[in-house]
């Protein structure tokens, strides 16, 4: 058997280290996508009817179900406002769009970001350098401490707000792949037992995001408060969602 190009690393390997994406048919190596040998006979084999996909393409399907979520919740606004007498004529489906483009090209100007909470404000008598210098070195303190693998030669946090005495601006951190926001995310919880359980973070959400979040949260207290069974939130696909707490 001829050897194949794995799409990850650009080495050559023979074929049965290899596993195609079913939806962009690229090959991968096994170790390249964390997939066992038994799992590669699995999905290789026509007949069983499993597929596997890459996790770009897995990214992008998580993505259209997200925004096939947000064309149905535009179209609901859309009713509401028609309902309340609001005039839009035979605009309707052009300002859905409208919005959803919108949406699409703000989410993914802000899908590499990451949201700090909590880092205490530089001393404001030091220049706006060493302010700036400072608030590098503890983000890179920060985050090597929830994943250590991270590169950060690009790092520069960006704090968000006007100054203020009482409160610590949250800061803006672009990482380098989008993978390094979902790792971070994911060890966040990380912090709660450490040093940094004063810091906290999220993703860099639009303001429709931010909405939805805190609707769910308002239903996740009430669902909380009148059932004996207790929920949380948990993102699956992407989309945050109410589940068992024990899930």
């Amino acid at each position: 058997m001829p050897n194949l190009i794995c799409s990850c690393c650009n080495k050559s390997y023979k074929s049965n280290f290899m596993i195609k994406c079913s939806v962009c048919t690229k090959v991968f190596r096994h170790l390249c996508v964390n997939v066992t040998l038994e799992e590669i006979n699995m999905f290789n084999d026509n007949e069983n009817g499993f597929d596997w996909s890459c996790t770009s393409c897995r990214t992008i399907g998580n993505q259209i179900k997200d925004l096939n979520a947000l064309i149905l919740m535009l179209q609901e606004e859309v009713k509401s406002l028609k309902e309340d007498n609001k005039q839009l004529g035979t605009s309707n489906n052009s300002i859905v769009f409208e919005e959803v483009v919108q949406e699409i090209n703000e989410r993914n100007k802000r899908k590499r970001n990451i949201i700090l909470f909590g880092v205490p404000e530089q001393d404001q008598v030091l220049s706006t350098e060493d302010r700036s210098e400072n608030d590098k070195t503890e983000v890179k303190s920060i985050i090597k401490y929830i994943d250590r693998s991270i590169d950060l030669k690009h790092l520069k946090p960006i704090r968000l707000g006007r100054f203020s005495d009482s409160r610590n601006r949250p800061m803006k951190i672009t990482m380098e792949e989008e993978t390094d926001v979902v790792s971070l995310i994911k060890q966040a919880s990380s912090l709660k037992n450490g040093k940094y359980k004063h810091v906290s973070i999220s993703f860099d959400r639009t303001k429709r995001q931010i909405d939805y979040y805190r609707q769910l949260k308002m239903e996740l207290d009430e669902k909380n408060n009148k059932c004996t069974e207790k929920f949380r939130i948990r993102y699956v696909d992407g989309t945050p969602t109410i589940v068992p707490l024990n899930r």
